[in-house]
């Protein structure tokens, strides 16, 4: 049985180790990256999420990414909502970007499994 706590809301159950195969689940912060840094990434990423896709700066963005990774990861853990992420991240929901999350949360490269398994697939059929 859950406890409640004093204002009646039963607590979620954090999820304090990770599953199989996440090996980022919560990473250390980037010798010196501090919380002024990110708030410039990300006001980098904000105004570069603005441009259209194919303008965008693929370079910048990918590192930007990466260097706000343990950050974005702190605040998934802690229960962020899609929209703050939506609000915080925006590059994040591009689709080339799930695959490089992916691949830094699991150390794994997700699109090219993807597409040798979808080959394999389909020159057996």
């Amino acid at each position: 049985m859950k406890r409640k706590t004093n204002s009646g809301i039963v607590p979620k159950r954090m999820k304090l180790n990770p599953e199989k195969g996440e090996v980022n689940w919560a990473p250390n912060h980037i010798e010196g990256e501090d919380e002024l840094s990110q708030t410039t990434h990300q006001r980098i990423m904000i105004e570069e999420s603005k441009k259209s896709i194919s303008f965008q700066n693929k370079i910048k963005t990918k590192s930007l990414m990466a260097l706000t990774f343990s950050f974005r990861r702190n605040s998934i853990n802690n229960n962020s909502t899609i929209q703050y992420l939506k609000e915080q991240y925006p590059l994040f929901f591009q689709e080339e970007e799930q695959y490089d999350e992916l691949q830094r949360l699991t150390a794994v490269d997700i699109k090219k499994n993807l597409l040798k398994k979808l080959n394999h697939i389909v020159t057996n059929y």
